[in-house]
């Protein structure tokens, strides 16, 4: 392990340690993809069992991101594709990648990415209990000769840091890019039934403590499924916690 590899790892978990909340750990993570010599990192969740975006946070400037945003070119980002699948490819070549897309919108986000100098992509992707999360950084030039040799084993090691530290940024937030999931759409007594599945009660114990009908708590149990994409209560009540959206 060469000096510069230990500083940088001992560097990054320091920064962590310190770090308190969700904006503060992520501004840490920022600062040391850029240490690494990135341009820009991104890193996400994806539910295990639903494949469902749990959520989403990237560096990028705010030009490339309102773009990719407006023209849901997340549609066709190999990476969000490839991270909801399973197979997020580790390194992408935006050139190479530009040269051979047929798809238009593909070829339109692979533009968009060297327009902003983002003309390399390096991906890791580590699971936890109930989700998995992938981190990518952003490279103007080539992955390999951002820290070396040890680029791949060091962002390797950082990304593994990040997944450990890396807190779900909530339902509602501005920088927060989790595209067409209808965080903020959940209704208040939606939000209350799975509070209270989630500290263990059960539909009858629900209705009692909200002093409604089973049966409206069965219909806004349902709402909140279909609101969250999930087939099951249990699911949109996963989902949520890896989300950061409840508060149990």
């Amino acid at each position: 392990m060469t000096t510069r590899y230990a500083d940088l790892l001992m560097d990054t978990v320091s920064r962590l340690a310190e770090a308190e909340g969700p904006d503060q750990t992520w501004e840490a993570a920022a600062f040391v993809a850029n240490k690494i010599g990135a341009r820009a990192l991104t890193c996400g969740a994806v539910m295990r069992d639903s494949r469902n975006v749990a959520w989403v946070r990237s560096s990028m400037n705010s030009g490339f991101l309102e773009i990719f945003s407006e023209a849901k070119l997340y549609e066709v980002d190999p990476i969000q594709a490839g991270a909801i699948a399973g197979r997020v490819a580790r390194t992408i070549d935006v050139a190479a990648a530009l040269r051979s897309e047929e798809d238009p919108r593909a070829r339109d986000l692979y533009a968009l990415a060297l327009e902003h100098g983002f003309r390399h992509y390096l991906n890791h992707t580590w699971v936890e209990d109930t989700s998995e999360q992938t981190f990518a950084l952003a490279c103007d030039g080539d992955p390999s000769e951002l820290f070396g040799r040890g680029t791949a084993r060091a962002f390797g090691a950082i990304s593994a840091v990040l997944s450990m530290a890396m807190r779900a940024p909530g339902v509602v937030y501005l920088e927060d890019r989790a595209f067409d999931a209808p965080w903020s759409r959940l209704s208040n007594p939606e939000r209350d039934v799975l509070c209270y599945l989630g500290q263990g009660l059960d539909r009858e114990q629900i209705a009692d403590r909200l002093l409604r009908p089973l049966s409206e708590v069965n219909l806004l149990l349902s709402a909140a499924c279909q609101r969250l994409g999930t087939q099951r209560p249990e699911q949109a009540l996963s989902l949520l916690l890896v989300r950061g959206g409840l508060c149990l």
